[in-house]
C-alpha cells in the first residue's frame, strides 16, 4: 500500500527524530563542557586562583571551596537548562513536524517550563558570631528556608572575631553571592559590614545594629526579636512570683551578656522596668556580672557570691548563664529550686531545667524562625518586596526591621516547647 500524499511517512519521522536527537546530544555535550570550563574558571577567580593549578603560596579557605563546589553544581544545572532551551529553539521547525505526526493538538512541546520560583538560583552566606546551641538552631532554620526557596546557602563561624566576620563577607562578595546574612559579633560594626558587602543585600539576624539608622530600604535590613519584650516577660513573672509570697521589695543578682550589644542593654533594662511597673521595688545585691552569655563564665563569676551575699532571685540575659548559676548553686550544696532563676532563649537545656524545677522560667526566642525569616527577607530584598512578605511577622515603622516574637515559657506551658 502506498503512502498517501500529504501525510508524513513513518520512515521520514524516524530519520528526522534521529537527526534531532543527534544534533541535540552534539550541541549539549559541547555546550556543557564549555560552560563547565567557564564555571570552574569563575570559581577559581572567586577564591583568588586564576589558573587551574594551585601554585606555591596559594591558600584556599575551606569555606570558599565549599561555596565554590555549590556554585559549580548550580552552574551545571543552569547550563543544561539554558542549552536545552536553545537547542529546542534551533530545532523549532523540526519539533513542530514531530508534534504534528500524531495528529494531536494537546501538548505543544514547550520546553520553557513555568516561571522561576521565588529565590531559585540565588546564593547567600550566613555568618554567625559563634556557633553555639542557639545559633545552630538558627542555622538550621535558615537552611530549611534555603531548601524550600531553592537558595544555595553557605554558613561560616566567625568565632567572635569581627576581623574574621569581615573576611567572610569579602569572600561571599568575591564568590558572587546575592546576599549575606550576618549575626553581628559587635553591633557597633554594622556600617562596616554593610560597606564590606558592596552590592550584596545585607540581612542582620538575631542581633540588630546598635544604630539602626544604618539600615537602608532595599539594601540592608534586620530580622530580630524585640528584646524589650523578652526582659519584660521575665519581670512580669518575677513580680507575680513575689506578690504571691507577699513581697514587694527584693534583691537580685543579674548575669549580663556582652556589654555594648543592643539586646544585652534592652533585656537588662526591661526586666527591671517590668518589676517597677508591677509594684516591685528591686535593688541589686551586687554589681551586674558580665558573663558574655557563657555558662562557664556565669558559674565562675557567681560562685564567690554564694553563701555571703543575700539575694532573692537570679536574673540572666540568657539560658546558658542561668544554667551556669544553677550549677554554681549545686556545687555549693545549695538548692536551686529555693529561689527563682530566670533565663531567655528556651534552649533544649533550659526547657529541661524548667521541667526539673531548677529554672523558674525562660523566654522562647524563635531561633528557627529568625533563621527562616532572614533567608526569606534576603529573597524579598532581591526581588524588591517587603521584607516580611510571605510571613506572619510584623515590621517596624521603617519597614527595615522584621520582628520575630518572643513567648514566655513557664512550668504551666513548658510541654508546648518540648
Amino acid at each position: 500500500m502506498g503512502i498517501v500524499a500529504g501525510q508524513p511517512s513513518f520512515g521520514g519521522f524516524a530519520v528526522e527524530a534521529r537527526n534531532v536527537l543527534a544534533g541535540f546530544l552534539h550541541h549539549l555535550y559541547h555546550a556543557v563542557v564549555a560552560d563547565h570550563v567557564v564555571a570552574v574558571r569563575e570559581v577559581g577567580i572567586a577564591v583568588g586562583v586564576e589558573r587551574t593549578g594551585c601554585g606555591d603560596g596559594v591558600a584556599l579557605d575551606a569555606g570558599d571551596l565549599h561555596q565554590s563546589a555549590n556554585r559549580i553544581a548550580r552552574k551545571s544545572q543552569v547550563v543544561f537548562e539554558a542549552h536545552f532551551r536553545r537547542i529546542l529553539d534551533l530545532r523549532g521547525s523540526t519539533a513542530e513536524k514531530l508534534a504534528g505526526c500524531g495528529g494531536s493538538s494537546g501538548s505543544n512541546g514547550n520546553a520553557q517550563g513555568g516561571d522561576k520560583a521565588s529565590g531559585d538560583g540565588y546564593s547567600m552566606t550566613l555568618i554567625m558570631s559563634l556557633r553555639d546551641e542557639f545559633l545552630s538552631t538558627l542555622e538550621a532554620g535558615s537552611k530549611s528556608a534555603a531548601d524550600e526557596l531553592g537558595v544555595t546557602l553557605a554558613s561560616q563561624d566567625a568565632q567572635n572575631d569581627t576581623g574574621k566576620m569581615l573576611q567572610f563577607i569579602e569572600s561571599a562578595k568575591n564568590a558572587g553571592d546575592d546576599a549575606v546574612l550576618i549575626n553581628l559579633v559587635d553591633a557597633a560594626t554594622a556600617q562596616q559590614c554593610i560597606e564590606a558587602a558592596g552590592d550584596m543585600k545585607v540581612v542582620f539576624v538575631n542581633r540588630a545594629p546598635s544604630d539602626t539608622s544604618v539600615l537602608e530600604a532595599g539594601k540592608s535590613v534586620a530580622v530580630v526579636s524585640n528584646e524589650n519584650t523578652s526582659g519584660y516577660y521575665q519581670g512580669e513573672f518575677l513580680a507575680n512570683y513575689f506578690k504571691d509570697k507577699g513581697k514587694t521589695e527584693i534583691k537580685y543578682l543579674m548575669l549580663q551578656g556582652t556589654l555594648g550589644l543592643v539586646h544585652t542593654e534592652q533585656r537588662s533594662a526591661s526586666v527591671l522596668k517590668a518589676l517597677e511597673d508591677n509594684g516591685i521595688k528591686a535593688t541589686q545585691a551586687a554589681a551586674p556580672l558580665v558573663a558574655d552569655y557563657d555558662r562557664a563564665n556565669a558559674m565562675d563569676m557567681i560562685s564567690p557570691l554564694l553563701g555571703n551575699t543575700e539575694f532573692d532571685c537570679i536574673i540572666a540575659n540568657n539560658d546558658a548563664m542561668a544554667l551556669g548559676a544553677v550549677e554554681a548553686l549545686k556545687a555549693k550544696g545549695m538548692d536551686p529550686t529555693s529561689i527563682p532563676i530566670v533565663g531567655i532563649d528556651a534552649t533544649v537545656d533550659g526547657i529541661q531545667a524548667i521541667k526539673d524545677g531548677t529554672l523558674a522560667m525562660t523566654v522562647f526566642q524563635d531561633a528557627n524562625g529568625q533563621g527562616y525569616g532572614a533567608v526569606k527577607a534576603a529573597v524579598n530584598l532581591i526581588e524588591g518586596k517587603a521584607i516580611n512578605d510571605g510571613t506572619n511577622y510584623e515590621t517596624d515603622e521603617t519597614g527595615n526591621i522584621c520582628w520575630v516574637p518572643f513567648e514566655p515559657v513557664t512550668p504551666d506551658n513548658v510541654a508546648d516547647y518540648e
